[in-house]
């Protein structure tokens, strides 16, 4: 199978400035230094660097005018970064657009994308690790104890451990040397966890506290935290709060923020760099282990400080580990956008691809339009039967969206007169098509193919987004309403006759359904109807076996186990709960498998727990997860407050997460200080309120709620 070639579609895609391993752009005022990396040697080359604006109209004589009739139809660049700021200032009101990032705004006019030609082991990468004894750099006692570092250069991995006791047991001598020894080693990207909020501010700000800096760039520069703050979107209800970080010719990758964007089914109980190691299952056999609490107390021992060393000495391992796993889907897309690899990890994918947009029209000298105002649409169908069904069929559309899309050319001819969103979404569509059939024997074409997938799942979303050149949220409407109509037309066609089945579950692209007698469907039946299914529509919606599940229970839209006779999977905030108690997210999987497995001992299953409530000795089974938010930090609400209390002598940050239950006197503790005292009736409350999770499917008389006093009597005979 050949990779399809287009000319066209490879400017539209990389730009039309082709130059290949380019590790790092850094403007200057009227100059950008680009840095390529060949075999692990770093050159670099200066190029010119004009800086430009767009209008509406001629403001000066200095402006030219664009091809195309879109709203931003005049340009002008300027010769000086200087001259640029001034007329910045001078306009500020009028309708002109540019580019606020320097390094973007470069590589939107000249065509510029990091890493083309190269592959993500191709690049030298350092992962790095701190040890210290407080979390404050400026709080007292504090000490720099170890940084250990794992290099990859040229596809070779070296290890090398600086600790304070080999510097004349000074932490900044220790810092500086290795700030020396980085700028010698030259990588060209840095990365470790947690490294914008703690690593590298507690790096730098230690020395600044001791008269000096951190100086990591590949000029010698010191690194440098943007003043304002930035947000970071975890998820629908959450925004980390961080302050960007910028080393010259280098990329600075948390993986952190990689980790939030991979778990995008929310499958990891803690963010916590060894939490993750271990779920997913990276860690090295023959991996040294100490507990990381006792370090500040014991780093003074000589003995301990022995195990200490060789228990960090491979720390940097596990951040390398998370790179490696995670970010070659959004390495591959740094070819494509017009944006560094450290903005891709920290940007929404929204932004990049109006990037890509951008540059498209530019690069042709064309006018570009002005972002639309936003409106208020249906979004997609989602319902559940609640219920508990057997032998249940489940199809779904495959990329459903970017289907109709294609299908129905959706894109605006006002503002994308050349039709280019159509095309990336054709292309990339075609490519990971490409990519994907090769993905089962090759991880380079299930990277590829996994980049190429994040891209075309968000154009739905672009289009329906505020503050984006080429969005079109009467686009986004008419994809959601085509997607709407194909499900309703797909549940109506498996409720007739003489197929007449149960629908257990419809989600978007997706539906449930089983036979009235839920008896099992054949191989044969499965090709047929999803056939016959595929016939309603066009060649490029496709249904597609999703599987036959043995059991599916529905508890609501969007709330759905399946199981498949081997694994269960589990959809809803409702029932992964991720930040609900041990114990009770141990009770619905219980509960779960009795309704499974035709037990029907849910009662039983219920008491055993209703036991353990009242008799706890192991809090952290029942402990409530917290993550610290900046809402927290600056409490307005009594539950904020209760929070608030309890981290004071911590130095914890936002982001956070912290394990915590109700004491006998409704105050909140943390899980480390229990003794014995908590709130019995609060842990039953939390109990029963975690059962009726089951009041679709199961009938409630086998839940008591054991809080209210007229149960009390029958809960002294279950706990005897």
């Amino acid at each position: 199978m050949k990779t399809p070639q287009n000319p066209t579609a490879e400017a539209l895609i990389y730009g039309k400035n082709k130059t290949e391993n380019i590790v790092s752009i850094e403007p200057q005022d009227d100059n950008a230094e680009v840095f390529i990396e060949s075999g692990g040697v770093v050159t670099s080359q200066i190029i010119s660097n004009r800086y430009w604006v767009l209008s509406n109209n001629k403001l000066d004589s200095g402006f030219i005018k664009l091809s195309g009739k879109l709203h931003y139809s005049f340009g002008k660049q300027f010769t000086t970064r200087e001259d640029f700021i001034t007329f910045k200032k001078q306009n500020y009101k009028k309708d002109i657009y540019s580019i606020h990032d320097p390094k973007e705004s470069l590589m939107v006019k000249d065509g510029l994308t990091y890493y083309k030609g190269l592959q993500p082991t191709n690049v030298s990468i350092l992962s790095f690790d701190i040890e210290t004894t407080t979390l404050d750099a400026e709080q007292s006692g504090a000490k720099v104890l170890l940084i250990s570092n794992t290099l990859r250069k040229n596809g070779v991995i070296s290890r090398k451990l600086f600790a304070y006791t080999d510097h004349n047991n000074s932490s900044t001598q220790m810092i500086l040397e290795w700030a020396k020894w980085v700028r010698e080693v030259n990588p060209s990207i840095i990365c470790g966890h947690n490294i914008y909020s703690f690593d590298l501010r507690y790096l730098s700000n230690y020395l600044i506290m001791n008269g000096q800096e951190l100086c990591l760039g590949r000029n010698g520069s010191p690194i440098s935290f943007e003043d304002y703050e930035s947000r970071f979107r975890v998820d629908g209800t959450r925004d980390l709060h961080y302050n960007k970080v910028r080393c010259y010719g280098r990329e600075l990758i948390d993986t952190m923020f990689l980790a939030y964007k991979y778990d995008v089914g929310r499958k990891y109980e803690s963010y916590g760099l060894k939490k993750i190691i271990a779920q997913e299952n990276l860690e090295a056999n023959d991996r040294v282990f100490y507990d990381a609490s006792k370090i500040r107390e014991n780093y003074k021992n000589p003995k301990e400080w022995e195990k200490i060393k060789e228990y960090c000495e491979h720390d940097s391992d596990d951040a390398l580990k998370l790179f490696d796993l995670m970010s070659p889907p959004f390495f591959y897309m740094t070819q494509s956008v017009p944006k560094s690899f450290q903005s891709m990890v920290e940007s929404a994918s929204g932004s990049q691809i109006n990037s890509v947009m951008v540059r498209s029209y530019l690069q042709e000298k064309h006018s570009i339009p002005k972002a639309s105002e936003a409106v208020e649409y249906e979004g997609a169908i989602s319902f559940g039967n609640p219920g508990i069904y057997r032998n249940v069929f489940k199809v779904d559309v495959a990329s459903l969206y970017p289907s109709i899309m294609i299908q129905y050319e959706v894109h605006s001819p006002e503002k994308d007169p050349q039709r280019n969103f159509l095309q990336l979404v054709k292309t990339f569509t075609e490519r990971r098509l490409y990519h994907k059939a090769l993905a089962k024997t090759d991880k380079y074409h299930d990277d590829m193919q996994a980049a190429f997938k994040i891209f075309i799942n968000s154009c739905y979303g672009f289009l329906g987004s505020t503050g984006l050149n080429f969005n079109m949220p009467e686009g986004a409407a008419f994809i959601t309403k085509t997607g709407r109509e194909i499900l309703v037309k797909s549940i109506e066609w498996a409720q007739a006759e003489p197929r007449r089945f149960k629908i257990a579950n419809a989600d978007t692209d997706s539906i449930s359904f089983t036979k009235h007698d839920e008896d099992s469907f054949t191989e044969e039946e499965k090709v047929e109807l999803v056939r016959e299914l595929n016939s309603l529509y066009p060649n490029t919606i496709r249904f597609e076996d999703d599987g036959l599940y043995k059991c599916v229970i529905v508890f609501k839209a969007k709330n759905y186990v399946l199981y498949d006779g081997k694994k269960i999977k589990t959809k809803g905030s409702a029932i992964k709960a991720t930040t609900k108690e041990p114990a009770l997210r141990e009770f619905i999987n219980s509960v779960i498998g009795s309704i499974i497995d035709n037990r029907n001992d849910y009662a039983g299953i219920y008491k055993n727990y209703v036991v353990e409530a009242m008799n706890i000795s192991d809090i952290k089974r029942w402990v409530s997860r917290k993550t610290i938010s900046e809402k927290t930090l600056n409490p307005q609400r009594t539950n904020e407050q209760k929070i608030y209390d309890i981290i004071q002598d911590g130095n914890f940050s936002e982001g956070d997460r912290i394990y915590c239950f109700f004491k006998s006197d409704g105050s909140l503790a943390l899980a480390d200080n229990f003794n014995g005292d908590y709130d019995k009736d609060k842990m039953l409350e939390k109990l029963f309120k975690t059962a009726e999770i089951f009041d679709t499917v199961i009938p409630m008389d086998n839940f008591k709620n054991y809080k209210l006093k007229r149960n009390k009597k029958e809960l002294l005979e279950i706990i005897k």
